[in-house]
């Protein structure tokens, strides 16, 4: 008795938290013309490699918990697929944004953060992350992306909250790629296959012809302690150039002659390319 009880709370638990999700897509009739194509694809946790083999890490490491996928049609036989992940917090949601959202894209003033091009829509919702495509290009499917990102956002009207270290540095939020680990770095950087870093969360920013790194740790003691790691371990990497050392600071030089300047400070760990 106390087994299926115990059965049966876990499957209703996963059956409300599917539900939930699946409620977010529209409906038919809720968007003009288009109307709902195929099956619906549900993933959770690391089954996310079934839908985005090879980037499914990514999302795995800012806490991926979910993804609902569909396809809508419209009466000339457009289609947009319509993905909706929940990362689990609006930080999360907005890390994967940062890193995601294409550089030749404009701002489609929808959610919290947006960025659309001819063929695709990108925003974030809360903790939830929502990507649009299409083959198309017409203006149709761009009309249709509003249709359905606003069928989207009226069951999800709550508002998101920007990482409290983009604040803290006094950023645009539009200007920088949030990082929580190692594979969000090496799309920024790529200093080693091992965690180097221990990364709790960072930021990469341009300033001019600078990159800057800003690694933001817990405690006083993990940040001298990842510091003192660093300054070991990477001039002992073939790829750097150890160019000076001081208690605070060094700085090397890569392969491709960039300088990789580091310091150390309160709780954090800047280092900036040139």
């Amino acid at each position: 008795m106390r087994l299926f009880l115990l059965t049966y709370l876990l499957l209703n638990a996963f059956l409300l938290q599917a539900t939930s999700i699946h409620g977010l897509l529209p409906e038919n009739k809720s968007c003009g013309d288009w109307l709902v194509v195929g099956q619906t694809e549900y993933y959770a946790s690391d089954e996310l490699y079934f839908l985005i083999n090879g980037g499914a890490d990514l999302y795995l490491e800012y806490g991926f918990k979910e993804v609902v996928a569909q396809s809508y049609q419209n009466n000339v036989n457009e289609k947009i697929s319509v993905e909706i992940y929940n990362m689990g917090s609006s930080e999360a949601a907005f890390g994967i944004y940062s890193l995601s959202k294409s550089p030749q894209g404009e701002t489609a003033n929808l959610g919290d953060f947006s960025v659309k091009t001819s063929n695709s829509l990108l925003f974030t919702s809360d903790s939830y992350l929502v990507l649009m495509r299409s083959a198309a290009a017409s203006a149709t499917v761009r009309e249709g992306f509003c249709l359905l990102a606003e069928s989207i956002l009226r069951k999800n009207p709550a508002e998101g909250n920007i990482p409290a270290l983009i604040e803290h540095l006094k950023l645009n939020a539009n200007d920088v790629r949030y990082l929580r680990g190692p594979i969000g770095l090496s799309s920024v950087y790529y200093f080693d296959a091992a965690n180097l870093f221990q990364v709790e969360e960072a930021l990469a920013y341009q300033q001019g012809d600078t990159t800057l790194l800003y690694f933001a740790y817990n405690e006083a003691q993990k940040t001298v302690e990842v510091f003192e790691h660093l300054k070991k371990m990477l001039p002992s990497k073939t790829k750097f150039t150890l160019l000076e050392s001081q208690a605070s600071a060094f700085n090397l030089k890569d392969k491709k002659e960039r300088t990789l300047f580091f310091t150390l400070k309160q709780n954090a760990i800047q280092v900036a390319l040139n």
